[in-house]
């Protein structure tokens, strides 16, 4: 429980870093965050029709195939 709290509190700080960071770090960044937050442990949940869980897996670019994913949706 306090696993999902923490992630739920964190992954807006994830997005603001990613938000932050300048145009030119490149895919780098994105992948060596990805890889972080799977060694620590951390998942997202989301749904496929979502427009924010989405936007968030695109601002990882190729490395959110790294992130740990749940679907929330039955039917996704």
């Amino acid at each position: 429980m306090a696993g999902g709290l923490a992630v739920a509190v964190l992954a807006p700080f994830g997005a603001a870093f990613i938000f932050a960071m300048p145009s030119s770090a490149g895919s780098g960044s994105e992948a060596a965050l990805a890889r972080h937050l799977r060694e620590s442990g951390a998942v997202m949940y989301g749904a496929y029709w979502c427009p924010h869980c989405q936007e968030q897996k695109a601002l990882f670019g190729d490395a959110a195939r790294d992130v740990p994913y749940v679907e929330c949706d039955p039917t996704g």
